[in-house]
């Protein structure tokens, strides 16, 4: 049953996608560290309901999930990845991965990851150079940035030139917005519009804060010309359901159970005795939500928004997004 049959175009390529992206980092090694076998009955839900926009990233590690978990629709739908390398050879590497263990041959969507100013984007030059070519030779659609900064935001409309998509952190009430605030945000937003920039949205639920509000978080957004397409971590059948649900704008039921489950499911970062206290994660974290503790690193839950990218720098492996 397709629900999802309303598609929205997203930048100049002209690239159709749902309203709803699949998001890949809550069922990464990053947080929940789920096995793409135990996924494949989440990403066939789905696809039976319509979504056909998948985010990734080299950094989630979740090339396999989407394989495995797409099977033989994996040419029929739109993915989008993210290399955060600022080395030519290291992207090189990440994107012939990419296209190894997705099994295809052209990519929808490539972005820089987690940029955050103009001086950012100089040192990775030679990757994004690298990425407008392979989009010349047809291997890659459209070309673009992730931020969790509006300075970052402000990097693509500068260059839209060369790139057509952002996909930047915005919220109802701006969480994860390192720099300024929401409204600061839309501003920006609403000049990435007026240069041509598709955009996609990144922590709609500002990383779990707002779930007790996911309709009202979520449909602030839908209701914003400015946004395109909303992209949410997904790990569960349920998960797809309510969310469907809440897109859907009523074709399909919203389990009023499944929904306050969901809602009132806490999620938090861990850090275990294997700490060290290193402070490799508190280098990673542009958030400002890690500090040494007086035995382990500690994590201030107000300002944790859930991505899990100091699991990734954690020596120890220490640092877990449940």
């Amino acid at each position: 049953m397709n629900v999802m049959d309303n598609k929205v175009t997203l930048g100049r390529a002209g690239i159709k996608v749902t309203e709803l992206c699949f998001g890949t980092l809550t069922m990464s090694a990053l947080q929940a560290d789920l096995s793409p076998e135990s996924m494949e009955p989440v990403f066939k839900r789905a696809l039976e309901l319509g979504i056909n926009f998948y985010d990734t990233a080299h950094r989630y590690v979740t090339y396999r999930h989407l394989r495995v978990g797409l099977g033989q629709k994996i040419n029929d739908v739109v993915i989008a990845s993210k290399t955060g390398t600022k080395t030519l050879e290291q992207a090189r590497e990440e994107v012939e991965q990419c296209f190894r263990e997705l099994g295809r041959d052209m990519i929808d969507i490539y972005l820089l990851h987690q940029v955050d100013d103009e001086a950012d984007l100089e040192q990775r030059r030679p990757v994004l150079d690298y990425l407008l070519k392979l989009q010349s030779q047809g291997k890659i659609r459209s070309v673009g940035l992730s931020s969790h900064r509006i300075s970052g935001n402000e990097v693509a409309i500068r260059h839209a030139d060369e790139m057509d998509i952002l996909f930047p952190v915005i919220n109802q009430q701006g969480l994860g917005i390192i720099d300024g605030t929401v409204e600061q945000a839309m501003e920006s937003l609403k000049r990435a519009k007026s240069a041509g920039l598709g955009i996609y949205a990144m922590k709609p639920l500002g990383g779990g804060h707002l779930r007790k509000n996911s309709v009202e978080a979520i449909n602030f957004l839908r209701k914003s010309p400015l946004v395109d397409a909303i992209a949410i971590g997904i790990k569960s059948v349920d998960e797809v359901e309510v969310n469907v649900a809440i897109f859907s704008d009523g074709k399909f039921p919203l389990d009023q159970k499944k929904f306050e489950s969901l809602a009132t499911t806490d999620r938090r970062t861990l850090v275990n005795f294997l700490c060290k206290r290193c402070g490799e994660c508190i280098k990673y974290c542009d958030q400002g939500a890690l500090f040494l503790g007086e035995k382990k690193a500690e994590v201030d839950l107000e300002k944790c928004i859930l991505c899990g990218y100091c699991a990734a720098h954690c020596p120890q492996f220490a640092i877990r997004v449940i």
